[in-house]
């Protein structure tokens, strides 16, 4: 029995091994799919004090990114908020963390967009979005990324375009984000 046990496990294990090539063709995806390199960190500060929104530029467009969490009523969960990368056309743009918001300039055109949940842990990081739109200069579009904890379910992450009146309640309310790509150690 225990041979058997041995085998399993040694086969198994071979398989979870053929799969670490994987993650280069998932890292390709992700990047194609708007977000930005993976071992990029954030470090977000959430100022509850400010609602500002952006000026508005004859020849750009504005995209609003806010985090919306929602957990199970009644249940204890581990950990604190969670902090959310956005990512334009291959490139991190920033970082809510808890119900924050934050705002960017985009040039007219169609855009890839992305959003991850920026995690030490695989599960959590893998949690992520995208889509498509194009970007019209003169106009704003406002982008909600709901977190939702669930117990005994992994937790889902979706990103959906609202509508502005949705977005300014919201934004009058909630933080806003200043965030910074962490300085990678050795450089």
């Amino acid at each position: 029995m225990r041979y058997i046990v041995a085998i399993a496990f040694l086969a198994s294990a071979v398989f979870v091994y053929g799969q670490d090539v994987v993650p280069d063709k998932v890292e390709i995806a992700r990047d194609s799919g708007g977000c930005g390199p993976a071992e990029t960190q954030f470090d977000v500060k959430a100022d509850k004090t400010k609602h500002l929104l952006a000026q508005q530029q004859e020849d750009k467009a504005v995209v609003y990114i806010l985090e919306d969490e929602k957990r199970d009523p009644g249940k204890l969960y581990i950990g604190s908020d969670v902090t959310t990368r956005a990512g334009l056309d291959g490139k991190w743009v920033g970082a809510n963390h808890g119900k924050s918001y934050f705002f960017f300039a985009v040039d007219p055109g169609e855009h890839q967009m992305c959003t991850d949940w920026q995690s030490s842990l695989k599960s959590r990081s893998k949690q992520g979005a995208a889509r498509t739109f194009t970007a019209e200069a003169g106009k704003a579009y406002y982008f909600r990324v709901r977190v939702e904890q669930r117990e005994n379910r992994e937790p889902a992450l979706s990103l959906e375009m609202i509508d502005s009146a949705e977005a300014k309640f919201q934004i009058s309310t909630w933080a806003l984000s200043e965030s910074h790509p962490r300085k990678v150690k050795g450089s």
